[in-house]
């Protein structure tokens, strides 16, 4: 039985045992009518009284008839006193029987304690109880409970403000008569149909007198106030203190754009320098968030404590929160390391379903939860064991054009075709001063003795298209740059092994036909061949989408919302270029580029495809190339996929996940630490998978 079940159970056997208690015992202390003493004394003296029992100062009555009574006496009198003050007759007293009785412990606590402090212990426990569930969750919804609104109450004159205690603000004072005056007279605006106003707007810097102005419209009216700061709003419901260091890698969307980034890189701009401790508004920010699947736990639909994975979607960021900590939790699994504070939730994979868990209570073999996520299905005779693989949920597939011609050249294009257009119409001084030429070089362009210069140099070639539509040929020339391509200021090269003819004949042929251009095909004197294309807009085009330089390489930000098929082609041109397949059937792509390294093991990820990360550092000295400097200490970075998934095995995507190990927590560390974390508030369940 789960642990939610079991809880639930034992509340509810509580819940019914105190019932029952109650229920047996409630009859001896049932509520009985006062009467006053002036009036038991009537009735003894009309002789309806039979018994009186005191206990204490109350005095219990039961009637000939049967019916019961109670009376209060003085404290400081006896009963026979009280009755001879209040004229009872002796005769009659002497028909009633007097007990005197002493109320004992346990009829004090089943009649008076256990009635009233019964149900507060319960319901301390069910709130107790769920607060725990929920805060295992990951859902801070029931702070609610812990709202820091405070009320000032209009009779109290020490806390009341009016308009007497703000100074200037003349002008708003005016403004602000006629809410006070709704406020004390809501009726006389009603009766003249007067729309009942939602609210009133103060805008204007911190410090500039806002909350005190709305003080004082309460104390003007006589009404309370109810004051509470916007991050403490917030806070109710996303809970602040949980946090990660600010190397963590997230994946937002800002302005229709994707980037995979630290998440200091996003918060820090919100803040000045010193800043810490209250919410930022970031509107129009989303982060990769996971996509929970309908659960059916015992009984409990859509349980927030256990649930089951369905993918991931970007969900919006509502504020961004930083501050300082002198303490995080190191959390070393197979494949990276996360640091977070203690109190941050870590989604953790159990046998049938997933669940949060702090980070503080993680426990050395947990599984934390990566996509993409295998889902157990049924068996099926004779074909054996389905699955399913969760993935990523993608809302704007598009295939994009690009612009390869930069404004500069489309301008200057632009300014040659229309001096051509107007050599009979306009003079050549005329033309040169309405396109910023002079007019030697406008006379040149018509005479055609040359064109501009940027057509002019051999580093240009017009026949070039303008724009591009990225198509699956064109992915996998671009995965060949990322391998083994660069650019100088006037040409593009790409280098291959002399032996890899087939390589070398696909990017050249691809060049061709994309762009246009002729190949340069260069043999060298260390076993390699270099093709070259001299374009300078080409040469851009490729920086400016992919980087250049081993360390600088990454992946363009469209890449992102690009269609499998697409980033199958580009895992298949960068993979011929840069990987190999190990002895395990696993294929393993290399580069020295951290960031182009993470960003496709997400990419992949959000595509079905698990794929591990291996840190290598080379130590200095080596020499790859005769005559050439020996190479300091490098570090790079192995993405290896798994086999089962290898793209050069034909496999389809999410036919079978791949055998890669999990990641598994190897060790907890706590560690000290003096720098600011970070979170993002307001969205649900935000993924740091390969975090």
């Amino acid at each position: 039985m789960k642990n939610i079940s079991k809880n639930f159970m034992w509340a509810l056997v509580i819940l019914m045992t105190l019932s029952a208690l109650y229920s047996m015992l409630s009859g001896q202390f049932q509520e009985k009518k006062e009467i006053s003493l002036t009036e038991l004394v009537a009735r003894i003296n009309a002789g309806e009284v039979s018994e009186i029992s005191v206990v204490d100062s109350e005095l219990q009555i039961k009637l000939k008839g049967g019916s019961e009574l109670k009376a209060q006496k003085e404290l400081e009198s006896g009963i026979t006193e009280t009755f001879k003050n209040y004229g009872v007759d002796q005769d009659k007293l002497k028909e009633v029987s007097i007990q005197v009785k002493n109320r004992g412990m346990f009829n004090f606590l089943v009649g008076i304690v256990l009635p009233i402090l019964g149900p507060v212990i319960l319901i301390a426990f069910l709130i107790w109880f769920t607060s725990r569930q929920v805060q295992k969750g990951a859902m801070q919804a029931f702070t609610f409970g812990q709202s820091r609104a405070r009320l000032i109450n209009p009779t109290d004159k020490k806390e009341k403000i009016t308009f007497k205690d703000v100074a200037g603000v003349k002008e708003a004072k005016e403004e602000l008569k006629e809410v006070v005056d709704f406020l004390k007279n809501p009726k006389k605006f009603l009766d003249i149909g007067a729309k009942i106003p939602k609210g009133v707007l103060l805008m204007g810097a911190p410090g500039t007198g806002k909350t005190l102005l709305a003080k004082a419209v309460a104390g003007e009216a006589g009404v309370p106030f109810f004051h509470i700061s916007a991050s403490e709003f917030i806070e109710m419901f996303v809970g602040i203190g949980a946090s990660i260091t600010g190397d963590t890698p997230v994946l937002i969307r800002e302005d229709g754009k994707i980037k995979l980034i630290q998440i200091k890189e996003i918060i820090d701009r919100y803040y000045k320098e010193g800043e810490e401790n209250f919410i930022v508004s970031v509107p129009g920010i989303e982060t990769l968030g996971i996509k929970r699947a309908k659960t059916n736990f015992w009984g409990f639909k859509n349980n927030t404590d256990k649930f089951n994975l369905n993918g991931s979607r970007f969900v919006p960021v509502r504020g961004v929160f930083r501050h300082k900590v002198n303490e995080v939790c190191e959390i070393h699994y197979l494949g990276g390391v996360i640091k977070t504070t203690g109190d941050h939730s870590i989604f953790v994979r159990q046998k049938n379903y997933v669940c949060a868990k702090r980070a503080d209570e993680l426990k050395v073999g947990d599984i934390l939860v990566n996509l993409p996520y295998k889902v157990r299905s049924v068996f099926i005779p004779g074909v054996g064991t389905t699955h399913k693989v969760k993935s990523h949920e993608f809302d704007n597939i598009r295939i994009p054009e690009l612009t390869i011609w930069e404004e500069k050249y489309q301008e200057t294009q632009r300014k040659y075709e229309y001096a051509l257009a107007h050599a009979e119409t306009m003079t050549q001084k005329e033309i040169g001063a309405a396109m910023g030429f002079s007019q030697a070089a406008v006379g040149s362009w018509i005479n055609g003795e040359h064109k501009p210069k940027f057509f002019n140099s051999p580093s240009l070639h017009h026949g070039l298209p303008a724009k591009i539509i990225v198509t699956p040929e064109l992915m996998r020339l671009f995965g060949y740059y990322v391998a083994e391509g660069r650019t100088e200021t006037y040409y593009t090269e790409f280098v291959f092994g002399s032996h890899e003819k087939t390589l070398q004949r696909d990017c050249a042929n691809l060049l061709e036909k994309l762009f246009s251009l002729k190949v340069n095909i260069e043999e060298t004197d260390t076993n390699s061949v270099r093709l070259k294309v001299f374009s300078r807009p080409l040469a851009e085009f490729f920086e400016r989408h992919f980087g250049t330089g081993s360390h600088r390489k990454h992946i363009a930000e469209w890449m992102w919302e690009l269609p499998w098929e697409y980033i199958h082609e580009f895992i298949n041109g960068y993979s011929r270029g840069d990987g190999y397949v190990t002895r395990e059937k696993k294929l393993s792509m290399t580069s020295v580029s951290y960031r182009l390294i993470h960003e496709l093991a997400w990419l992949l990820s959000m595509h079905g495809i698990q794929a591990g990360i291996r840190k290598s550092i080379f130590p200095a000295g080596r020499i790859i190339r005769a005559g050439k400097k020996p190479l300091p200490e490098t570090t790079a970075w192995n993405l290896i996929i798994g086999k089962t998934s290898n793209l050069w095995k034909g496999n389809e995507r999410g036919r079978s996940p791949n055998q890669f190990k999990k990641p598994k927590i190897l060790r907890i560390e706590k560690k000290p630490f003096n720098d600011y974390v970070y979170d993002f508030v307001g969205c649900d369940g935000e993924a740091f998978f390969g975090g």
